[in-house]
């Protein structure tokens, strides 16, 4: 293999990764204009700190969702946990401010906020959590009206179960399925003995 091919699918794994970390549609709104925002298909921007209550009222001014069964609690924030959660913000700015986000003892986290200038971004992770992510300030403006820097992460675990994903649906309706066949044909069998005598 030449030295380009080489180069060009180095290029290519590089790309497919970024595509993997990030939201493939992802668009950005303000938290106030829903209910009815995706959070974890897009984001939504609020004003101020990224604390409790702050952050609850934006989950239900996106969402609509009564925020009291989330159950929300604050697990950390970037700055004040280095030896617990990994997060490096990119080093070129004209490039856009974002970073990868990992925490180390793989606590899975359900909501993650992005403070940056006097907003914060709401991100809603799927499923039951996950402990590694992608975020940005793109949508976020700084008093001078460009992209600012990330000041912190904040992670958020909710008590309340998650939804089951579509394929642990499938196979529990497959799993029912299959016990009511069973208890059916053990029913037949017992109906043919009794005519048996």
């Amino acid at each position: 293999m030449s030295h380009f091919s080489k180069n060009m699918l180095s290029v290519a794994a590089a790309s497919a990764a970024f595509a993997i970390a990030s939201p493939a549609a992802a668009a950005v709104f303000p938290c106030s204009s829903g209910p009815g925002i995706d959070l974890t298909t897009d984001q939504c921007i609020a004003l101020g700190n990224d604390n409790l209550a702050s952050v609850e009222a934006a989950i239900a001014a996106a969402t609509g969702t009564n925020v009291s069964i989330l159950d929300l609690v604050l697990y950390g924030k970037s700055d004040d946990n280095p030896s617990l959660i990994s997060f490096l913000p990119n080093p070129e700015p004209e490039d856009g401010q974002f970073t990868n986000w990992t925490v180390l003892d793989g606590t899975l986290i359900n909501y993650v906020t992005v403070k940056a200038a006097g907003d914060f971004k709401v991100y809603q992770l799927t499923g039951a959590g996950a402990n590694t992510g992608f975020v940005n300030t793109l949508g976020m403006l700084n008093q001078g009206g460009n992209q600012p820097d990330i000041s912190h992460l904040s992670f958020w675990t909710s008590a309340t179960p998650a939804v089951p994903e579509p394929g642990t649906w499938a196979m529990m309706l497959l799993g029912f399925g299959a016990i009511g066949f069973a208890m059916r044909r053990r029913r037949e069998d017992k109906v043919r003995l009794r005519y048996a005598f």
